[in-house]
């Protein structure tokens, strides 16, 4: 499309990409309820993996987890999985170069999947092209310790997009996991990530459901808003965030405040709809910052575009109104105000 920015074009490219779900489960009888609930692919440990793969009789593909503690036992693991999700970051991590030995050893080739524990640190995590050419297809991004919170409070979406976006440089498509929950999934689809895995925040009591599934899964493949009938507002007002801004010289180089207000309809907030018709306003402050979070930016007209690209990137926007202020210019604001519908 002629004029149109990469966030843009990015932006419209994704709305109809949906991540495959992923459901951690410990035995056959939470194999069924996650197979029932529309998870594609089972998250197994060496321990109940053949029980698992024998009740899910290939209604779902078997991703096996595997960390330093793996042995000859797991060869009868390791041949009923579809996927290996070996851990190469973390305090239980293999050593890559081992880890290559070992499998490579082994008479199965199932995919292999990198584990890289976010919360042990990054500085010193395998490179993306190491990664690669260790013969990973692809790097699942995740936690050791759910205890302080999910994968996008403890890394925040600016850190995890810089993450993913040097993995897919490398060709490395990416899973996301880290003690996810219901309200993460619209945060993370604007990173388009391959799959999310599920565990912790699934289980009601203890317990997996396939109603607790089936509800991450109707998140997750939302269809596109309607646009008869009512709506409601959505609304964050006066965001101010220094960035980066002006096509002027003596703009470069140095930070103005911004300030944003922007104003999301939808066809239902949520108490109508479930979780699944909930449209948050950390969702417009995730755009906010992840669009803040790069490059000089010559033009506030293009931010508000790219901004609004986002918010209706997501299927249940119908409209979004944005008003981008430069505040640092002198007295009073100057910027812009735009609407855009679906």
């Amino acid at each position: 499309m002629p004029g149109e920015s990469a966030v843009r074009a990015i932006a419209r490219t994704r709305k109809a990409m949906a991540p495959v779900l992923i459901v951690h489960v410990r035995n056959g009888a939470e194999a069924e309820e996650a197979i029932l609930g529309g998870a594609s692919i089972l998250s197994v440990d060496v321990e109940a993996a053949e029980e698992i793969a024998a009740r899910a009789g290939g209604r779902a593909a078997i991703m096996l987890r595997l960390d330093a503690d793996f042995g000859r036992e797991a060869a009868r693991a390791i041949a009923v999985a579809d996927k290996l999700a070996v851990v190469v970051h973390g305090k239980v991590a293999i050593p890559l170069e081992e880890a290559s030995s070992r499998l490579d050893a082994m008479a199965q080739r199932p995919e292999r999947i990198a584990v890289i524990f976010a919360n042990d640190g990054l500085e010193d995590a395998p490179a993306p092209a190491v990664l690669a050419k260790a013969g990973f297809a692809d790097v699942l991004i995740d936690l050791a310790d759910e205890s302080a919170g999910g994968l996008p409070a403890r890394l925040g979406l600016p850190k995890l997009r810089r993450l993913i976006d040097a993995m897919r440089a490398e060709g490395l498509p990416v899973l996301l996991g880290g003690a996810l929950e219901a309200p993460d999934v619209p945060r993370l689809r604007v990173l388009s990530p391959e799959a999310l895995l599920f565990d912790t925040g699934l289980r009601r009591n203890g317990a997996l459901t396939s109603d607790a599934v089936r509800d991450i899964a109707s998140l997750i493949s939302v269809e596109p808003a309607g646009i008869a009938g009512s709506t409601d507002r959505i609304f964050l007002r006066d965001h101010v965030v220094e960035m980066e801004i002006g096509a002027y010289g003596h703009e470069r180089g140095r930070r103005q405040r911004v300030r944003f207000s922007v104003e999301v309809d939808v066809p239902c907030a949520g108490a109508c709809a479930g979780m699944g018709g909930v449209y948050s306003y950390d969702l417009i402050a995730d755009a906010i910052a992840l669009l803040t979070d790069g490059a000089h930016v010559d033009f506030v007209e293009t931010l508000a575009e790219d901004l609004s690209a986002m918010i209706l990137a997501d299927p249940r926007v119908v409209s979004v109104r944005i008003r981008v202020e430069k505040l640092d210019l002198g007295s009073g604001s100057f910027g812009i105000e735009i609407l855009r519908n679906r």
